[in-house]
């Protein structure tokens, strides 16, 4: 909707999305890069409008799934629709003018209100899902959750070299005076530091094997009483095969509701 509020005048960003609210997005169609919309307007047919998203390649997709793997509890921010804005720049683009929009109608504008009302439900569409967001270009959650895990563990390894480097580097630093005029103490303090350097890559391989890193944080689903939830007219129905008179009817839903707060409410 930024991208849109951007490139229109406010008369066809009214009425673009009075057409979204009043329904008449009659398609909405999500594919790799662009999304496909049908706009019922004056004429017989619907208007055809196509948003395009700029070209994202495997080094591109590389990229969100490095950044989400460098970041604590990622896909599960992502699911509540918490990106990162270079994510969403990559994901979607940075800016209009890398947004190709274009609809069939007469009407002149770059962006008409056709074109608005499809903007305007597909942001709704991404409230509702932001995993529509990576649905865009060709993720799915299950193929997000192996690429950020595979990242995670390149992370992981390429850490463990600078580690192991820096460690190195260190050890096998020379200290004024300890060189020889044959250099064997030099050679000596070589095989030394390196020796220390690989015991102590491994302590960090052991670490990173046996504790891994932070684990993500329990799911949290919504807990509602069951019977809040279920179809009362259900329950009435099931009822009134052992009920002869309404009464009983109202009687044996409210002993059953009864029952269930008794059992429920002991338990806890």
């Amino acid at each position: 909707m930024k991208f849109v509020t951007t490139t229109t005048d406010s008369g066809r960003l009214a009425r673009g999305r009075k057409y979204a609210r009043a329904g008449h997005v009659v398609d909405l169609d999500l594919r790799v890069g662009a999304v496909h919309g049908q706009v019922a307007g004056s004429q017989n047919q619907p208007f055809s409008v196509l948003i395009q998203l700029p070209y994202r390649d495997k080094d591109d997709i590389e990229k969100v799934t490095g950044m989400l793997a460098r970041s604590a509890n990622s896909i599960r921010r992502a699911i509540r629709g918490d990106v990162e804005p270079e994510v969403l720049d990559l994901l979607l683009a940075p800016s209009a003018d890398d947004v190709k929009m274009s609809c069939d109608c007469p009407d002149y504008g770059h962006v008409c209100k056709h074109v608005v009302a499809v903007a305007d439900r597909l942001a709704a569409r991404i409230d509702a899902d932001p995993l529509q967001l990576f649905a865009l270009r060709g993720l799915n959650i299950h193929a997000l959750e192996t690429m950020v895990m595979e990242s995670a563990q390149k992370v992981a390894r390429e850490s463990a070299a600078e580690l192991s480097d820096d460690l190195g580097d260190e050890d096998t630093t020379q200290m004024p005076g300890t060189s020889t005029s044959d250099g064997s103490a030099d050679g000596s303090n070589k095989a030394e530091g390196s020796s220390t350097a690989a015991s102590k890559a491994r302590a960090v391989s052991n670490e990173l094997f046996w504790n891994g890193r932070s684990l993500p944080d329990m799911p949290e689903p919504k807990v509602a009483p069951a019977i809040d939830d279920s179809d009362p007219e259900l329950l009435r129905k099931a009822m009134r095969a052992v009920s002869h008179t309404n009464v009983d009817l109202l009687r044996a839903v409210s002993d059953v509701e009864d029952l269930y707060h008794f059992l429920t409410e002991k338990n806890n």
